[in-house]
């Protein structure tokens, strides 16, 4: 390509992304909370967007609340459920609306968004049905976590992410509320699970958004599949960067599960996945009916479910007891320097830890 044609094509993508800021900021409106987060050098926030969340919120909140997340941005894309309301009573809260349509918007949204409101510290990237797990974390407070970072000079978090599950019916437990969910989806599965090494640019189609990231430990792997490959034929990534230090240079949300331009830690930390919890046919239908997403995996599910008396089971079921096994088993990759000041909980700490899920 000609040296002028390279030159008019990136005015023209940096003026769309321009332009495209410009429009998030116009349709952004503060509902609810303090307009502006300032953060200490090791806090976090945690950033998510929301539509119609009420289901989620008090476990959702309480569950980051106890690991020292005390700050919440939720963006809003339209909730008429009573989320606006609910959350506009929480201490720590801040609301703002984006009705902009997601499927074209996420990525930009999520980030704009968060660097215009929060100033310091670290995001933590979730959505409604996620819940975060840090590896040997009972007891520990997520600001540990992040003064390690600090002290080593890494600005992202990897996490693998697990589908949770129970064997249940989905007509059963679609009555369940989000704290019994959490409570009874104790299953998940690894088997069918692929991986790549972080950098493998023959297998993994995004190595474009991780090309510009240093990984300090070289066994954590990119994880694919999972019970919804298994299940559903999904060749979805279950590796994402939720947690990221907010740092001009960075590029927070260039795809939905990715960070650019990081210096990724030395141990990787869990997000639980409760996609099948609750009315999740109906979700999905909806989902679907409407357009949200351009991805066709719901239309995969529906293929496959054909009513609500399917199951969620795996060839291989496993039952979730914490991180602890996990980074024995290797599934979470921790090095020895982080192990030495991170070691594995104690029974008895591990026990309480698990009442409080």
């Amino acid at each position: 390509m000609p040296f002028v044609s390279r030159v008019i094509d990136k005015l023209r993508y940096v003026y769309a992304q321009q332009a495209k800021k410009a429009r998030i900021k116009r349709a952004s409106k503060l509902l609810s909370g303090p307009p502006s987060i300032v953060l200490g050098e090791a806090d976090v926030a945690m950033v998510c967007l929301i539509r119609n969340g009420m289901y989620y919120l008090d476990t959702l909140l309480s569950h980051h609340r106890k690991m020292g997340v005390k700050k919440f941005l939720f963006i809003d894309n339209g909730s008429d459920d009573g989320t606006r309301e609910r959350l506009a009573q929480e201490p720590g809260v801040t609301v703002i609306s984006n009705l902009l349509p997601v499927a074209t918007y996420e990525c930009d949204m999520r980030a704009e968004i968060a660097r215009e409101v929060i100033s310091g510290g670290w995001f933590l990237f979730l959505d409604s049905d996620e819940l975060l797990d840090l590896s040997h974390g009972e007891g520990r407070d997520i600001t540990e976590y992040t003064a390690y970072c600090n002290a080593h000079d890494t600005t992202c978090v990897i996490a693998q992410r697990l589908d949770m599950y129970a064997p249940d019916p989905l007509a059963e437990t679609e009555s369940w509320n989000y704290e019994d969910s959490v409570r009874r989806f104790d299953q998940f599965s690894e088997y069918g699970i692929t991986e790549f090494e972080y950098h493998d640019r023959e297998n993994v189609d995004v190595w474009w958004f991780l090309s510009s990231n240093d990984v300090t430990n070289p066994g954590i792997k990119l994880k694919f599949g999972g019970i919804r490959g298994e299940i559903f034929g999904e060749d979805c990534g279950l590796t994402i960067h939720p947690l990221v230090k907010n740092l001009p240079g960075i590029d927070l949300r260039p795809h939905p599960h990715f960070a650019s331009r990081v210096t990724c830690a030395d141990f990787a930390v869990l997000v639980r996945h409760y996609k099948f919890a609750g009315p999740f046919l109906s979700r999905e239908r909806q989902q679907v009916a409407l357009g949200t997403w351009q991805h066709g995996e719901g239309e995969k599910r529906l293929n496959v479910i054909q009513d609500s008396d399917f199951s969620i089971r795996s060839v291989e079921d496993q039952q979730y007891s914490g991180t602890t096994d996990l980074v024995a088993s290797g599934f979470l990759a921790c090095s020895k320097r982080f192990l030495s000041q991170f070691p594995a909980p104690e029974p008895e700490a591990r026990d309480k830890g698990q009442e409080h899920n």
